[in-house]
């Protein structure tokens, strides 16, 4: 085996071992029931809002994934989408 290949192996090795790392710190911090410090990255200026319990919106031009990160984040948190009026919304059975 060329040492090139033994080296790329190894590159390839340590790479899915950050990404099995990463994807159980992503599962963790989306998983949770409180509010994070994963959430004031990826909720921006609406945390305190978040917090207090008040709707909450983002803007339209942010990229596919991290509005799906943040939607799906929102539906873990109890809030729902309210599709008038273009804000998430605390739930009312939560």
């Amino acid at each position: 085996m060329s040492e090139a290949h033994t080296d790329t192996k190894k590159q390839d090795s340590k790479k899915q071992q950050w990404m099995t790392k990463a994807h159980s710190a992503f599962a963790g911090a989306m998983g949770s029931k409180s509010i994070t410090s994963f959430d004031k990255l990826l909720l921006q200026g609406q945390l305190n809002r978040l917090r207090d319990g008040l709707s909450v919106s983002f803007s339209d031009r942010d990229d596919v994934k991290l509005k799906t990160i943040r939607a799906q984040r929102l539906k873990i948190l109890g809030y729902t989408y309210d599709v008038e009026n273009k804000c998430w919304s605390k739930a009312a059975n939560t």
